[in-house]
């Protein structure tokens, strides 16, 4: 369980996410904020920062800034392959990965993304 530090950051998506197997996007500061709780059959057996965690199993992190969060939701794409993305918009940060951009004015003026919109997507 991950509990998130700030409020205008209402969602995960909003400040986090995994474009590939070894990399996750994200506001570090949030990230360290957050308290992440990990269970095992129901026993508590961890807690720690969402960014210390995530960094103990091994995944880069592509750090963004808040106002790339915020304004540009650099975080909130949608993972359709390992390191391709659909994104509302290009950032050089994420230049290592195939990223298809797409026009989502109309759901970025309600604050909501990409990844907001689609959920879970099953893959085979």
């Amino acid at each position: 369980l991950v509990y998130q530090s700030r409020e205008e950051f209402f969602h995960l998506d909003t400040y986090f996410n995994v474009p590939s197997s070894n990399t996750v996007v994200g506001v570090k500061q949030l990230m360290k904020d957050s308290r992440t709780e990990v269970y095992y059959y129901g026993k508590l057996i961890e807690v720690a920062s969402f960014y210390d965690y995530i960094r103990k199993k091994g995944f880069n992190v592509i750090e963004v800034s808040e106002k790339e969060a915020r304004k540009n939701y650099i975080t909130n794409f949608l993972t359709i392959a390992d390191g391709k993305i659909v994104a509302p918009r290009f950032s050089t940060k994420l230049k290592e990965f195939d990223v298809i951009t797409v026009d989502v004015e109309n759901l970025t003026g309600g604050r909501g993304g990409i990844h907001c919109m689609t959920a879970v997507v099953k893959r085979e």
